[in-house]
């Protein structure tokens, strides 16, 4: 579906897809592979059978059809997007047959939508050069992913300008944040990093060193801890009673916004809270120079100021290898 024919559907050749299965993949999946998305549920203000999305990719998962889904979805979006400032752009489906989530193969049907097209460098068999516009393996400035797992299928959000165009999400998708344990795991790393890396040098006198190592130990117990207990948290890890307070309201705040309210004790996802781990890098970025990497006793590295002005770091350490 392109801007220059909203009404027309069209397919790729099965030779297309065979021969650049690997590309078509890796495009179009790799940038739902953050752990910290959320997930999202179907929903409407009076039966779920009036959702647009939820009736298609019903019968998308029992007939995998893809034309009469993207014959569904092609009016649809463009009902939806009647204001003026909501951009055309060129939208792809694309149907997966097996990937993985949460451990188990799925089959999925994925919505992108892309404002803009990429220059492409175009190379003929002769050797000719010319650019042309297309879709590459650019961002989409939206997408959504149906992942037919469990008795309801969720929903994964790409949304590149989510607080000026909530009609992604709330208009053409029509999805609410799924309140489970994997979205509250997910919830609290976020706000989380967002204390300690904005709120935190707003409100007090912090180290980059100190930040790291903060949040360095918040992963460690996000990663270990089967229950999340709020208090123990604030305890084992924040310590200071100012500090806690601002984390208290921070968290409260964070909630305002992303529409998740996290309670003070959940069941953690480990696999969520390992993925979060796993993505964490304890990175101090000095200049263009250097990257400090912090993953062990923070007692062990000094921040400094010469007599010219100039900053430094001490390191001290055993052996060198």
């Amino acid at each position: 579906m392109t801007s220059e024919h909203p009404e027309r559907v069209d397919e790729a050749s099965d030779v297309i897809l065979s021969e650049n299965q690997d590309f078509f993949t890796t495009a179009l999946l790799k940038h739902f592979k953050q752990a910290d998305l959320l997930r999202f549920e179907f929903t409407h203000n009076i039966d779920l059978k009036y959702n647009v999305l939820y009736e298609a990719s019903q019968v998308f998962f029992k007939d995998a059809e893809m034309r009469p889904f993207a014959e569904v979805v092609n009016p649809h979006l463009r009902d939806v997007s009647s204001h003026p400032n909501i951009k055309p752009g060129d939208v792809l489906l694309a149907r997966f047959t097996d990937i993985e989530y949460d451990g188990v193969p799925c089959e999925a049907i994925g919505i992108y939508k892309y404002d803009a097209r990429q220059r492409i460098l175009s190379i003929d068999p002769s050797g000719a050069v010319s650019i042309r516009s297309g879709i590459g393996t650019q961002k989409p400035d939206k997408a959504c992913l149906i992942i037919n797992a469990g008795i309801e299928p969720t929903v994964l959000i790409l949304d590149n300008d989510n607080k000026e165009s909530e009609f992604w999400t709330h208009q053409f998708i029509n999805a609410k944040p799924a309140s489970a344990a994997a979205n509250f795991t997910s919830e609290i790393i976020a706000s989380t990093k967002d204390f300690v890396s904005k709120k935190m040098p707003e409100e007090f006198v912090v180290s980059k060193v100190d930040q790291v190592d903060l949040m360095k130990r918040s992963m460690e117990y996000f990663n270990e801890a089967e229950e999340f207990n709020q208090a123990d948290y604030e305890q084992a890890v924040l310590v200071d009673p100012e500090v806690i307070n601002s984390y208290r309201s921070h968290k409260n705040d964070f909630a305002s916004e992303s529409g998740v309210s996290v309670p003070e004790n959940f069941s953690m996802v480990n696999s969520v809270a390992k993925k979060q781990a796993g993505n964490y890098k304890g990175v101090i970025k000095l200049d263009k120079n250097f990257h400090i990497y912090v993953h062990g006793d923070r007692s062990l590295i000094e921040r400094g100021t010469e007599a010219d002005g100039r900053n430094f770091y001490k390191v001290y350490f055993d052996k060198e290898e």
